[in-house]
């Protein structure tokens, strides 16, 4: 009862008198509390029961679980990757062989209607964009993939799942009660026992693309990624550039590469200048192969918290360091992190000895410092 309270209390603050309309529906599209998951179970229960007869019609072959993305409700965001993160460990408990995807367009622009801050600085065009280059090449990522399938209708997608209700994931999802995942659901299997790992990994055509790279950019010294988020959107959680720059510039260049990976939404006019000269894998920026296999490369990954370094959470070959300053807007507030599965103050349930969150904001003096202690602890030589 206190965490609804404190949570109605902070989307008044936020968002208005408007959050009173708003948070129903959005608690109901996106469960996270007990009695809304209890309330959904009871109406899939019912829907089931009223379509009981089309389940001699499956169209979905029983080795494989149905993950579908209803783009009505659903974020076009880095998001997908911790969901289908959970996805692949709802596939481990019933003991599936695969994960087939299916993402149902949403009603506004083939997306869902999204706020109009939101709006104003990735619109629709830039959203579609991301779903072509961001959610379906996340899907080779990981090796339990199977296949994908866009449905441009409702009816389409009712179709496909028919008599599938045992391996719909979300559980709790049908295409007329739709729902978005719940991104702490990936922490609470963790929690429950579940083994991530191994989990997300890159091609081995991108592998050897970033090694031809890194030949070339780093040679014998070890490589230091630096992504940077740098867009309009909650500008407060943009990278603080010139620290990291500084940074690049300090350490100790017989040891290390500095390499950075600018934010794709700024890459197109991205210039060495504009980086103090460091070099600047832009392939990285557009593909997300190349993206993953250079985490994978990388001697240690850096960078405040931004999407795409959610591939570096759920690869266990990718280290890190990644600073996430608690309260620098609403998505990190202490009760937004909390809600999403994160443990304040820790590293995630499932990182390994070098992986870790440096709970502090991106500036040089912290850089520094958490790099230092960390830098102790990793070997001195390349990686293996």
């Amino acid at each position: 009862m206190i965490r609804i309270v404190r949570k109605i209390s902070f989307g008044l603050r936020t968002h208005g008198l408007k959050y009173l309309y708003r948070a129903p529906v959005n608690e109901f599209n996106y469960p996270r509390l007990a009695a809304t998951r209890a309330l959904r179970r009871v109406l899939v229960s019912v829907s089931d029961g009223l379509s009981s007869g089309s389940a001699a019609g499956a169209l979905w072959p029983d080795q494989a679980l149905l993950f579908v993305y209803d783009l009505s409700i659903a974020p076009v965001t880095f998001d997908f990757i911790s969901y289908l993160a959970a996805a692949e460990l709802a596939r481990r408990r019933k003991g599936l062989a695969h994960i087939d995807v299916v993402f149902v367009t949403g009603r506004d622009g083939n997306l869902r209607k999204e706020q109009p801050d939101y709006e104003a600085e990735i619109d629709s065009t830039a959203r579609m964009w991301r779903l072509r280059n961001i959610l379906l090449p996340a899907l080779a990522l990981l090796p339990s993939v199977r296949s994908s399938v866009m449905c441009t209708s409702r009816e389409q997608a009712r179709q496909l799942s028919a008599g599938a209700a045992t391996q719909i994931y979300p559980p709790d999802y049908r295409v007329d009660l739709p729902c978005q995942p719940v991104k702490a659901w990936l922490h609470d299997m963790v929690r429950e026992g579940d083994k991530v790992w191994p989990m997300l990994r890159a091609s081995a055509a991108a592998r050897r693309y970033v090694e031809s790279y890194l030949d070339k950019v780093a040679g014998h010294r070890l490589p230091l990624v630096i992504s940077l988020r740098n867009y309009g959107f909650a500008r407060q959680r943009n990278s603080r550039t010139a620290d990291w720059i500084a940074f690049a510039d300090r350490c100790d260049k017989a040891r290390f590469a500095p390499i950075f990976v600018p934010d794709t939404e700024a890459a197109i006019t991205m210039e060495p200048k504009d980086l103090g000269g460091h070099p600047a894998c832009l392939a990285a920026c557009w593909n997300l192969e190349i993206r993953m296999a250079l985490y994978e490369a990388a001697w240690l990954n850096m960078g405040v918290m931004h999407g795409p370094l959610e591939l570096c959470w759920l690869n266990e070959n990718a280290r890190y360091l990644i600073f996430l300053p608690m309260g620098a807007d609403a998505n990190n507030s202490a009760l937004a992190l909390t809600e999403h599965g994160h443990r304040l103050g820790a590293d995630l349930d499932f990182a390994t000895p070098s992986q870790h969150i440096v709970w502090e904001p991106d500036e040089l003096d912290h850089i520094e410092a958490a790099f230092s202690s960390f830098s102790r602890t990793l070997p001195a030589g390349p990686r293996g």
